[in-house]
């Protein structure tokens, strides 16, 4: 879950990239966002106001999102390379090339980079020099982006097939069959991973034995990874909606149509959920009730997933541009902490009280001091906090 960010938000800053779309969903890490294009560049900007730090030329088009782990930036391309370039300066360490497109989001646990590719592999390297640790085969594309659990590595294929891989190894230690081709990375909470496939089901299942948990048959494709929590998941559909599932058994809580298909996975940031469409509205949507709080439309379709750190919500569009949304209302510095137990409230009519009796003798003290001690202490700001 992303930090909390309440609605409503502002535009901080953009930067344009097009006119190939941005399907990669942003990486924010040490203050820096890390994007790649469908050009095929991998940029790097300050989160603060968007300012370009360095950029890298894959030489093909990037739907894979960036990670960033041991000072590295990893990311795929669709000429099926992963890149290992360093985060400070971009500057290449390594590449590895496989025999597909590489469009899921790596993966980094310990000192390995775990991902998938079209030539229906999944890989694991040594993420510091980029040797081959282990391979293994699938019967299909791999397009999502594997999630770790432990040991184990929980990838969802497009032969149809949720695998536990040992992450050390890569042996198979078991397989679940999803009834159709899956898209979308699992969502991991404790012992539970929900995956949904274009079969239109999606499934909770119970990550130490491959056993299905709950199920729910819907009458839409999901191409999105789920918003998990305890009690929550939370997916786009192809049918033009977000829905939230009860966690603990399928049961569905809402649903919030949308114009256009929502392939882009919805964000928790607190009690907000926030999707994108390719209605090309960002929405805002409270996590217990489904009630949309706030939208706001880019202009062109969403494919990529939000990013958030730092009260800052990083998203691209279809039309290549990169948007930094920050909170429209700064939140409020702390008010100064008072030294006696007086109200707090009433600071201004306290001020033109004191004025029109300053000419009066005081003949009591308030708590508990002198007459001048609270004349003295008891003097308004000269400004208010803000």
């Amino acid at each position: 879950m992303a930090p909390r960010l309440p609605p409503p938000l502002r535009v901080g800053w953009r930067a344009d990239f097009g006119p190939e779309p941005i399907s990669s969903s942003a990486a924010i890490e040490g203050g820096r966002v890390f994007v790649g294009t469908g050009s095929g560049l991998v940029v790097a900007l300050a989160l603060r106001d968007g300012k370009e730090l360095w950029r890298y030329s894959s030489g093909s088009p990037i739907s894979s999102s960036p990670t960033v782990a041991h000072g590295s930036l990893f990311v795929g391309d669709d000429a099926g390379r992963l890149h290992a370039l360093e985060a400070e300066t971009g500057r290449p360490r390594f590449a590895f090339e496989t025999g597909g497109p590489i469009r899921g989001s790596p993966a980094v646990a310990g000192e390995q980079v775990y991902f998938g590719s079209y030539d229906g592999k999944v890989y694991a390297l040594d993420a510091l020099d980029g040797t081959l640790c282990w391979s293994a085969k699938t019967e299909g594309y791999v397009h999502a982006a594997p999630s770790l659990a432990g040991g184990r590595l929980l990838v969802a294929g497009c032969d149809g097939a949720l695998r536990a891989l040992d992450a050390n190894t890569g042996s198979p230690l078991w397989q679940l069959d999803l009834g159709g081709y899956a898209g979308a990375s699992p969502a991991l909470h404790g012992n539970l991973a929900v995956v949904g496939s274009h079969s239109h089901r999606l499934c909770g299942v119970a990550i130490d034995v491959g056993a299905v948990r709950w199920s729910h048959q819907g009458s839409f494709p999901i191409a999105s990874t789920a918003a998990l929590t305890g009690l929550h998941a939370v997916v786009g559909g192809q049918d033009r909606a977000v829905r939230a599932f009860d966690a603990r058994n399928g049961r569905q809580l809402w649903t919030v149509e949308t114009e256009g298909s929502v392939d882009s996975s919805p964000v928790l940031a607190g009690e907000t959920v926030y999707a994108g469409g390719h209605d090309g509205v960002l929405r805002a949507i409270e996590l217990t009730s489904g009630r949309e709080r706030w939208r706001l439309p880019l202009g062109s379709r969403i494919i990529a997933s939000p990013a958030i750190a730092e009260s800052t919500l990083v998203i691209g569009t279809g039309s290549g541009e990169l948007f930094a949304l920050v909170p429209k209302d700064p939140p409020l510095p702390p008010r100064p902490q008072r030294t006696c137990g007086c109200a707090a409230a009433g600071e201004t009519l306290w001020a033109l009280a004191f004025a029109a009796l300053s000419s009066l003798a005081w003949r009591s003290s308030s708590c508990g001091r002198s007459p001048s001690a609270t004349a003295r202490e008891r003097r308004p700001p000269s400004r208010c906090p803000r």
